[in-house]
Parts: C-alpha cells; structure tokens; sequence
C-alpha cells in the first residue's frame, strides 16, 4: 500500500489536525482512507460511526472489517451519493485526497447536502508553492514522485487564495486555517537553498509560505463570527539576538529570539545591572541590514555606537565580520535602567562577491575619510595655536604706551586735517554708508556695518583695515534688498556688509581702505560718534520698505496705526500699572513663602549711568528679600571696580566678585551664580530694568504653588531717554514657539536647585545664544513652568545693542541653532535645524522615516469641481497621498484620486485609506507644492493631534492663523488677520510654527484614528466652529493643536467667517467654562 505510514496524532501533523476536530459519538464520512488507521481510531477511540469512499479494491475491503458502511469505486463517478442519500454527517474528511481529483469543486458541491448544520468539512492539501518544489522550477527542473508534493497521480493544486474561492463558490465557510511545515532539504524532495544564487536565496527564505507542506482547513456551512486563521510560521523569520553584558566581573552572554515576520520579540525590554560597563547588542553574525531603535526608561535614546558599514534613517548595514557587528550602549548612559530594544531585520543573508567588492572599497574611502578629518583636526588646533601666539603678540604691541600715544596723536591730527581731496574722490567715485560700529564685549570684537558701490560700473566695494587695528579680521559681503531696491541696482548683487575684527575694541576712530573693481583706492576715517547719514538712511531704507510693500496709502496707514500703537501703549500703562504701595506691603506681609531672589548680572565695561540704573531698579522693589550677585568680568574701564565696590558698601545685598580672566558673558553669569544663596534664581543684563513690582509678582505666584521651579514674564523696550516701547505681550507655555524662537528672553527666575544640581549653568561654547541655550534646557528640565502676564522686565536699546539691528550679531544666530541641535539630541529626537530668513528664527524638520499615507478630503464636497482637484494635486510633490473625491467627480482621472461610494463627508471619509486625514476647503490652494510635508512634519510627532496651515488671500494678506475664542462677544477672533504675510506679524506670530487651543477646519489635518475616536466633525454645528469644536475635544484627549506657517494656503475664492451668536452659543452649551478658555492666550492687549 503506497501511503502506509504509521499513524501520528501529533497536532503539528495533518491527522493529529483532523482527529482533534473530531468530537467523540461523530457521525463520519471519509473519502480515501487509505490504511484505515485514522478510521480505525475513530471508531475504537472516538467511539465514531465511520462510513468510506475507497477506490483500491485491497484497501476498502481491509478498512470495511471495522468500517460501518462504504462505497467502492472512483469518488468522481458519484456512487456514493445515491447510496448515503438522506444521511448526514458530523465531520466530512479529505486527508491528502482532493488533490487526486480531476474536478475537486464539484466533489464539494457534491458533499454539502450530507453535511449536518453545524458538522465540518476537514481537509488536507499539499502546498505546490513549498519552496522545494519553486528552487527545482527555478533551475528548470519538476521531477514528479510516488508521493509527497509532487506524487504523479496529483492533478489539482491551489495556493491559499484559489481555496479562498474555491469555498466560496461551494458555498463553505472558513472556521479553521492551519498548516504543516517542512523545512527545505528535510523533505522527499532534494533541492537546497545553495541551488540558488545569494539574492534568490534571500527572497525565498522571506516567502510567507516557503515552508508551508500542507493546508489544513476545517470548513462549515453557516459562516463563522470569528474564525481561526493563522498564519504561516517559517523557520526564516526567526532571527537570535545576542546581547553581551559587560561589568566589572566580566562579560554575561544572553540571547533571545526575534520573529520578523509577526513582530514576537521585535521589542525587547531587560533591566541593565547598576555597575554596567557597556552593553554589547549583536544582531547578526554575517551580513545584513538592520532598524535599529533604543529606549532607556521609556525615552528614545540615540548616544550609542555602531559598528555598522553603513548607516542612514535608522537603518545599518553590516558586511561579514562578526566581530564588528554590535551595537554599544555605554554604561555610564545606561547603567541601572531599562532599556527596550527594536530590531527589524531588512536583510539577512549574504552579500554576493561583488557587492562585497563595493562595500569593502566603501569601508577603505570611510577609513581614509576618517584619517583625513582626523588630521584635519589636528591641522585647525595647529593653526589656532598659531593664531592665538600671534594675536597675543600683536596686541602686546599695539597695548604698549609708546604706540598709544603715538595713536592717540595721530588720530588728533587726523580728526583735524583729514584730507578733503579723499572726500571728494569718495563722493565722486563711490555712494558710502557706513551704518553702525559696534564693539562686541563679550568676543572682543569690533563689528563694522555698512554697504557700497562704485557709481561708474554699480559694482560692489572691497574693503581693507589699517595694519594697527586688528590682526584678524574678515568681511563678509551681504545682500541687501533694501539697498537693491532703493537705488535700482542689479539683482542678487551683494552691496552690503560686515567686517569683524578680532581681538580689537576700538576707541573712536578706524582707518578703512575701500578699493573699486577698476583698482581706485580711497581711504575713509570712520569715526564711531559721528557716522555720516547713518541714521537718516535707516529711516528712509524704512519708509521704501513700507512704500514697496504696502504702497503709499498703506504706507501711511501703517505709520499713522504705529503712532496709534505707541499711544495706546502709553494708555496701558496708565491704565495697568498704577500701584497702592501701601496694600502691596500688607500683601507681602502675609505671604507665607517670603524665599530670597537672587538676580545674577554679569558686568562688563557697562557705562556708569545705566549701570545705576540697573541697580537701583534692584533697590526699589516692592519685595526687599533679594540679593544682587554681580560678576565682574575683568573690565578694563578703570571706573568699574571703584563703582561696584561702593555699590556694596550702601547695600549689603549686594554681592560682587570680581573675575580675574576675561570669560564672556557666560562664564561671568556663571561667577555670579556661584555666589547666589537664594532660593531662587532671576536673570538681568547689566544695562536693563526690573518693574518695581516684578519680585513681588514672582513671590505672589509661588505663594499660589510652590511647586513652580521655572518663571517667565512679559516685558518691553526702553529707549535711553526712558520712554517705553513695544511690549511684548508673551503666549502663556508654548513648546513648539520655543523651538523657532526664544519668545521667553526676559524676565527669567528659576528655582535654584533646578539650575545649580540638574541643569547647570550657563555654557560659553553657546556665547551669544547663551540665554537660548539656557531656557531650553531648564524648561527641559522643569516640572512646572509658569507665565505671568505682566510687563515686568524691561530691555534698553543702546547703541551696542542687538535690540535695534539684530544682524550685527549673526554668530548669536548660529550659536542658537546649535542650542537646538543640542536640544533634539537630548530628546533623542533626529531632526535638521535651519537658520530662517528672519534673523533670530529657526525651522525644525524632524526625520520620521517612510512617507505616510496621507488622504486629502475636500471639507464641501458639493463644491468640489474637477479644475480645483486637478490644480491641487499639480500643487502637490507629497507621492504618498489620495485625493478622495465625491463620487459625482467622474470627468477627472489621476492615480492619486479615489471615487467615494457617495457624495457626502462621512463618505469621503469612509473610503479614505490613509493612515492621517487632511480636510481642505475646496477654496484653498497650496502656496509651495511641499505643503503637505511641512503639515505631516508636527502631525508625525506623538504628542500631536491636530495640524493647521496659514491662509492668505491673493493679495497676500493673512486670513486665518489660528483662532481665539471671543465668549464675551460670542464669535471669533482671527489672529494677525489682515496683516500683511510679508512681515512677521506680531513677534513671529505668523512665520513660526506654535501651539494653538483652537483652530477652524478650513485646513486640518488629523490622524484617521483620533478622527473616528472622536466621532469627527460636528456636522450640525456652522462651518468655521466645527474645527473649533474638535480642537477642543482634542484637546481633552490630551493632544496639541499646532499652527504650521510653512504649509500656506491661498484662498482663491474669499471663505465666509461671519459667526452667527446662536450658532455660537449652540457650540459653547456643550463644553463648561473652563473648556472655553483659551490655555495660551496673553489676557493684555492694546484696544
């Protein structure tokens, strides 16, 4: 007998599956029984009445000894049914028998009538698409057998997809899908993997149903509610990790299985031993290519090495040895923590010859990159060393008294007799200006602003310094619009510019050569107290900018709403602050939490007047329990010690000391913080002003929680002679506004031991954004950040100043987007930071790995028109995306549009199979074609629930950044609306992305989920509220609403804003009063 095996009930057997089906006391039919041994267990074991179908004479006269009743003949020639008509049967089995049928589908059409209503139809079936049987048809080989897959009386074969529609035309239902496996080289038929070139070997080895032997289904009449479908499981898919632990008593190997394929163990949580020395993660022995993700104590952690050939977006590849593929988290990061481990393995095999050729040569150029930037660096501290030497020795020169004089007298004479033929010859052969010389104390550098041409070619200047007044120096040309435009000049010519000098602080006067393209050299005395038009160029450069933009009549409407602005402003002040001193006192009387407030100032050759100034706004607080801790950061003005030491001598909470070596400002701020003993910790430059009543508001806040350890305030600007201006008015915490700009500055108190024991000082390598720096690592840090709204801190613009012209500062602007680099990095967030077109503002585009599927959803659909779907998908680069269109749209084909079953919202939504939504009034156009990257560029992060876009109209006005809730007049109020998009707003309110509470649904773009979750839109309320109503249940998800500038879209039909107050107050019932707040709103503003 040709299948006369042993009986195996095992359940991984394809009869140990039909058997367990089985119940005890079952009415059977079994076609092709073969031995009769599984009929035999049923009957002895299972206590089964057993009927057969048997088409070997020998067998069916053998299994008829013990069988109840049976048929012999050919199954297709339908004997059978006459004979068991009108009996029913509990379990119908096909053990490796409907694959010797000619037609097997109407055998099953055949069976069904005998089945009883909650009987089963068991059947096993060879896999013709085992990966045995596809390496022989891969190297053109089918050598059929007496049995197994390929036995040569099979003449019907299915993979799982032909079965699927195969029962379904039968009129069978799935309740079970199960399967046998054999490994290939472990089964009758002899082929192996190595009859395969490496890269076919792979692609095989990840066939979901490569090592599939035999189907196993259990089918019913009635369909199932829930059915039992597994999926294959193949040898492949299982990959070992092995981790090595390193302490000081050695190293401890530890593995674990991975499942690729079903995600078992892809993450891997272990708790790591306190005294770890390193963890040693080895992912594979040979070749391959990795994800690879790291979490300590839930946090995404990225300070680890790779030994890895080749690495970008998470990904690594490594190339044969096995001694170099690990990657190594350090001990010190690590040590006493859990870390979680995900591993995603994209390629696990071998590479070929040649593409081991590719990478080893790869491995060579990276080595020798290596070496090379190795003695680069070598080479630059080399040349700095130098450079210091001779900086050193320069200015031992030039600080001797002999050349002093000697200077000074030159320049008395100069300053004299300076050559008006050199004056002539620059106003006949140049236009000049020279804007600002500014002296950087805390860089000793002397900055030089201005811009030029020649007026015979137009071209722009060169320009050179005198050999006593700087060793170094550099100048850096610029482009100035403004210059372009004023005076007709070519386009993106560079007629401005900056010359550092370092290691130089110039007392009044500067010597420049400036030479034209033809070789004219003029020399120009530039003297610092007395630039020539300066001033008078700024306010007509001014005026042309406005004029340019905003036209004549906008011009004067925008100066005249200025001088409205300032007096208003001056109102406010009237109105806001006027104080009964006497009841604050009594306030500050009963506090029960009096802390001291230190305030940490460095010093640096400030001028005496407005150092006096700084201090006495110390003096007339309200709150008296402070102390001022100065740092005096080695200035050379001989004034400042005297006048610092008498200061302490008036009062005695007032702390100097006195640094020996010059550190900048950093470093001094630092001096200062080591002295402080308050609890807690406020910021002031030396040349700014405290409200009088601003410790009093810092300690009535902390009264209400101490928990507080981070204040900000709002504040504004003064002018020399004392008049204030432009307030800002600051959002109360705003995370992502951060991340664009510091909106925080001033005025900033701390509790002390967030910034002495967690954070740390300030850092000099971040001079010049040091504050920046500073804020974004302590709110980092901060349990609980809190803002008072009131004009506490206010900053003087003097000369020096980066209040009045923040592009003499560029180095500040660096040194901040690296402070942002920094804090990406220690939220283990991969992201790139851009420096804007506006100084002082920064873009963030986080890296979130593959494209997301993103649908676009017109908000009204019976707008929607084929010309505005075409033009927005031309406006579109994002390749992963759909347009769904209602299902009237059919004059417009594109293979990124998907018809919707009908024409209504909920429709469109339905058919949507993006993994996020984004709901576009069908009004709007994108501005740029990437819009839709910079809107997935917030929705990818996992504290996010909504993202909305800025609308502009054709003009280039602003018409929705965001809403604001107006529960006293029952409407909206569009932020910046009506502002030109070609200014910044109200501090970068428009050109920076930031948190909202609300934002309309006009553009919006959300998660498929939460959408569902929150049951979407409310249809019933009126458009423009009903973004505003799932930005606040958003927001009781715990989710944040973020407003990005960079997704801008144009409104080529103006959208009506008009709220109804009924339609208002139908939103508002739903929600108590605390929802209708707005969390980060400033409550000033000017009427």
């Amino acid at each position: 007998m040709k299948y006369d095996f042993e009986l195996s009930l095992d359940e991984h057997t394809s009869i140990g599956k039909i058997v367990k089906q089985i119940k005890p006391n079952s009415q059977v039919l079994e076609f092709g029984p073969g031995n009769g041994r599984m009929t035999q267990y049923l009957i002895n074991e299972k206590q089964c009445e057993v009927s057969i179908v048997e088409f070997d004479k020998e067998l069916f006269d053998y299994v008829m000894q013990f069988a109840k009743d049976g048929v012999y003949g050919n199954i297709e020639d339908y004997h059978w049914v006459e004979r068991f008509k009108g009996q029913l049967y509990d379990a119908i089995v096909f053990a490796d028998v409907l694959e010797h049928l000619t037609n097997p589908e109407q055998v099953l059409k055949a069976v069904v009538p005998f089945l009883k209503p909650n009987g089963q139809v068991l059947i096993t079936f060879p896999n013709i698409a085992h990966n045995s049987v596809l390496i022989d048809l891969f190297n053109n080989r089918l050598n059929w057998n007496r049995y197994g897959l390929l036995d040569a009386t099979h003449h019907s074969f299915f993979t799982e997809q032909g079965f699927m529609e195969l029962f379904r035309r039968v009129g069978l239902n799935v309740a079970i899908e199960d399967f046998t496996y054999s490994q290939v080289g472990q089964n009758e038929i002899a082929s192996h993997y190595e009859d395969l070139s490496l890269r076919v070997q792979h692609e095989f080895k990840q066939r979901e149903f490569g090592e599939v032997y035999q189907y196993f289904f259990a089918l019913t009449k009635a369909p199932v509610a829930n059915p039992v479908i597994l999926r294959p499981e193949n040898s492949n898919f299982v990959k070992t990790v092995t981790l090595f632990i390193e302490t000081a008593q050695g190293v401890q190997p530890q593995t674990y299985p991975l499942n690729n394929r079903t995600g078992e163990n892809r993450k891997y949580s272990l708790q790591l031993p306190s005294d770890l020395l390193n963890l040693y993660i080895q992912p594979l022995a040979g070749d391959g290519i990795v994800q690879f993700k790291v979490w300590v104590d839930g946090k995404v952690f990225r300070h680890f090495e790779s030994r890895a050939l080749w690495r970008k977006d998470g990904m690594y590849l490594f190339s044969g040895n096995e001694k170099e593929n690990f990657f190594v988290l350090n001990g010190h990061d690590v040590a006493g923590k859990t870390v979680e481990i995900e591993l995603i393995y994209l390629f696990d095999g071998r590479f070929t010859e040649l593409e081991h050729i590719v990478l080893n040569d790869f491995k060579r150029h990276r080595l020798e990159k290596m070496r090379l930037e190795e003695a680069q660096t070598a080479f630059e501290k080399e040349v700095q060393a130098r450079y210091d030497f001779m900086s050193a020795r320069y200015n031992q020169v030039i600080q001797q008294k002999a050349w002093q004089r000697h200077r000074k007298y030159e320049q008395w004479l100069e300053s004299l007799f300076f050559s008006r033929s050199h004056q002539k010859l620059q106003e006949r052969l140049v236009q000049l200006t020279i804007e600002s010389v500014e002296v950087d104390a805390e860089l000793h550098t002397t900055i030089i602003k201005g811009w030029g041409f020649s007026k015979n070619d137009l071209e722009p200047l060169s320009y050179q310094l005198r050999y006593d007044e700087g060793c170094f120096y550099k100048v850096t040309p610029l482009y100035r619009k403004d210059v372009n435009d004023a005076f007709d000049l070519p386009a993106k010519q560079k007629y401005g510019f900056i010359m550092e000098i370092e290691q130089f602080e110039q007392a009044d006067c500067l010597h420049l050569t400036i030479q034209t393209i033809n070789g004219e050299r003029i020399p120009v005395l530039v003297n610092r107290h007395n630039l020539s038009n300066a001033s008078l160029y700024k306010r007509v450069r001014y005026v042309l900018g406005m004029v340019r933009h905003l036209g004549i009549k906008g011009t004067l409407k925008h100066i005249k709403a200025r001088k409205e602005n300032q007096d208003q402003y001056e109102r406010w002040i009237e109105e806001n602050e006027q104080f009964n001193l006497e009841q604050i006192q009594a306030e500050i009387a009963q506090f029960k939490y009096q802390p001291k407030i230190s305030i940490a100032v460095p010093v640096y050759n400030v001028e005496e007047k407005w150092l006096r100034v700084c201090v006495d706004s110390l003096k007339n607080q309200f709150y008296s329990n402070w102390e001022l801790c100065i740092a005096d950061d080695a200035s050379t003005q001989t004034y400042i010690r005297p006048l610092l030491e008498s200061m302490m001598a008036e009062d005695e909470r007032i702390k100097v000391v006195f640094r020996e070596e010059n550190g900048h400002i950093s470093e001094a701020t630092n001096s200062a913080l080591g002295i402080a003993t308050g609890e807690y910790i406020g910021f002031m430059d030396n040349d700014d002003e405290l409200a009088p009543h601003a410790l009093y508001e810092v300690v009535k806040a902390l009264n209400l929680d101490q928990s507080i350890d981070f204040i900000y305030t709002d504040e504004d600007k003064i002018t020399t002679r004392g008049k204030r201006f432009d307030p800002f008015f600051k959002p109360e915490w705003n995370q992502t506004l951060l991340m664009g700009h510091n909106y925080i500055t001033h005025f900033v108190v701390v509790k002390r031991e967030l910034v002495l024991n967690q954070v740390g000082g300030l850092r000099k390598e971040y001079n010049g954004s040091q504050d920046y720096d500073f804020v974004l690592r302590a709110t980092q840090a901060a349990h609980k950040i809190h803002h008072i709204p009131k004009i506490l801190y206010h900053w003087r613009t003097v000369e020096t100043s980066t209040a009045l012209d923040p592009q003499t500062k560029e180095y500040a602007y660096i040194a901040g987007k690296n402070a942002l680099i920094d804090t990406l990095k220690r939220e283990g967030i991969r992201g790139n930071v851009t420096m804007t077109k506006n100084y002082g503002a920064y873009k963030v585009d986080y890296e979130h790995g593959d494209k997301v599927k993103i649908s676009l959803i017109p908000l009204m659909p019976e707008l929607v028109n084929a010309n505005w779907a075409k033009e927005l998908l031309e406006k579109t680069n994002y390749s992963n995306c759909e347009l769904v269109l209602p299902a009237n749209i059919t004059d417009f084909k594109n293979a990124r549009v998907v018809l919707a079953g009908g024409n209504s919202l909920e429709e469109l939504v339905q058919q949507a199979s993006g993994e996020y939504l984004i709901f576009i009034h069908p009004s709007l156009l994108p501005q740029e074609s990437h819009w839709l990257e910079e809107m997935a560029n917030f929705m990818l992060m996992p504290e996010v629930g909504l993202v909305t876009g800025k609308i502009v109209n054709k003009d280039d006005f602003v018409m929705n950044a965001g809403v604001v809730l107006d529960n006293e007049q029952q409407s909206l109020i569009y932020e910046q609306a009506g502002v030109s998009n070609k200014t910044l707003g109200y501090y970068f309110r428009i050109v920076l992305p930031r948190e909202l509470y609300t934002a309309t649904e006009d553009c919006l773009m959300i998660s498929k989920t939460d959408y569902l979750q929150l049951n979407g839109f409310n249809l019933a309320l009126q458009s423009q509220l009903r973004g505003v109503d799932l930005s606040i249940r958003m927001q009781q998800l715990g989710k944040k609403v973020i407003f990005t500038p960079y997704a801008t879209l144009v409104e080529q039909v103006n959208i009506s804003r008009q709220i109804d107050k009924k339609a208002y107050g139908q939103m508002a019932a739903a929600y108590t009063a605390d929802l209708l707040v707005d969390t980060y709103q400033n409550p000033n503003k000017l009427v």
